[in-house]
């Protein structure tokens, strides 16, 4: 009775999925590019590649680091309730520990190395020669990356720049097939 491209159930796909989608379809573009460059269309996809290894390892490092700070405040807390005379200053249980103390504090200049790294690398991006569809939505997933406060926060300008990555991902030059066509297509950007 119904044709069956018209009753098909599309699954509910949020933001993050459209930034996961986006990432996965840069991979497949790129997966071929060699590490060179051999001409100028490759610059920004080669940029995205680079930028968002050190991006993804720069989410490791805060992990880490986060890991560690929730340890020392533990200790903080724990130490806090055996003191008689009410809190005990955060300087003198970090003197306590100093291992903890040194592994957080290595953890912070690695953080801090990792996101300079992150931010010369995104802006070598932002400078890099475009000369497809593929090279601006690199660009434009950095940006989202990088700059919006959460996938989900509805405040201008995000939702607009979803919707317009959307957009250039259904143009189809980024899809590298059409398998991935369609499930770019069956992304809400919000």
């Amino acid at each position: 009775m119904g044709d069956s491209e018209n009753s098909r159930t599309v699954p509910a796909i949020t933001c993050r999925n459209l930034l996961k989608t986006t990432e996965l379809l840069l991979m497949a573009q790129s997966a071929g590019q060699p590490l060179i460059s051999r001409g100028p269309g490759e610059d920004a996809l080669r940029e995205w590649r680079a930028w968002r290894a050190a991006f993804q390892e720069l989410d490791r490092l805060n992990a880490e680091q986060q890991r560690l700070e929730e340890e020392l405040l533990e200790m903080v807390s724990i130490d806090a309730r055996r003191g008689d005379a009410g809190l005990i200053s955060l300087a003198c249980v970090l003197a306590a520990d100093d291992d903890h103390v040194r592994a957080y504090r290595h953890a912070e200049q690695t953080v801090e190395t990792g996101a300079d790294i992150e931010d010369v690398l995104a802006s070598k991006l932002s400078k890099a020669a475009v000369t497809s569809l593929s090279g601006i939505v690199a660009k434009l997933h950095c940006v989202l990356e990088r700059g919006q406060p959460n996938p989900d926060y509805e405040e201008f300008p995000w939702p607009e720049l979803r919707r317009l990555l959307r957009d250039l991902l259904c143009l189809g030059d980024a899809a590298p097939d059409n398998r991935l066509r369609g499930e770019v297509s069956s992304v809400s950007a919000g």
